[in-house]
């Protein structure tokens, strides 16, 4: 857990960062490095949320160094400030269950990043609306529910109180009524192409579902003597 803010840009600090390596026998003051008076530069289009830059001083290759906030065990600030929750950029901590407490990065008043599992996964999460004192939502559940919605809108096709099973039966009769004066001169396996295209337009089966629809109910329906 970070336990300093990231100071804004233009501000003289001295920074400690710690890094701990695989090596055998240094210390952890051989893995912290510290950088005093340095100035917080503009973070670069590489820089990620939660880190600041401040100069990368004898390096002949590179012009900046990112620190990232949560390798930060000291922190002097000689000139300037840390940021807010309003502006620049600072790490909040935010309870979760099971005991954890999360990161949450807030720039300008705007939560970019957590490092909870949910926010890996869905790139959301309730912790970043408490960081911003907004209300918590639960996103996997508000995901759920949109998901249940879906499935059932595509399984089901109602109108009314109506099954499939009934709305087929249905377009069969209306084609069996007006065979007389539309389909007079068209044989029955006509009627049933007629039949399924509407199956396939009012109520959006795929084609090899419709067809199966209309054969398996068509002679709960059609009258073959009145068709003759």
């Amino acid at each position: 857990m970070p336990k300093f803010n990231v100071p804004t840009i233009g501000s003289t600090i001295t920074v400690s960062t710690y890094h701990k390596s695989n090596v055998i026998g240094r210390t952890e003051q051989d893995d912290t490095t510290t950088y005093e008076n340095v100035p917080v530069l503009p973070n670069q289009q590489w820089t990620p949320s939660g880190a600041f830059c401040i100069p990368a001083e004898n390096e002949p290759f590179i012009k900046f160094r990112t620190i990232a906030i949560g390798s930060v065990v000291d922190l002097i600030i000689h000139k300037g400030s840390t940021a807010d929750r309003k502006h620049g950029t600072i790490v909040v901590p935010v309870a979760g269950s099971n005991d954890n407490v999360y990161s949450v990065v807030v720039t300008d008043g705007v939560a970019t990043s957590c490092d909870c599992k949910g926010f890996q996964y869905r790139r959301n999460c309730r912790h970043m609306r408490i960081a911003t004192g907004e209300t918590p939502v639960n996103p996997r559940r508000e995901t759920k529910k949109k998901k249940v919605a879906k499935k059932i809108r595509k399984s089901v096709v109602r109108k009314g109180n109506k099954s499939k099973a009934e709305l087929v039966r249905e377009l069969i009769a209306d084609a069996q009524t007006k065979r007389d004066t539309e389909h007079n001169k068209l044989i029955v396996a006509r009627i049933q192409d007629i039949v399924i295209e509407q199956v396939i337009d009012q109520i959006g089966f795929k084609r090899g579902l419709a067809k199966s629809y209309v054969l398996n109910n068509w002679n709960k329906v059609w009258n073959y003597a009145d068709s003759n």
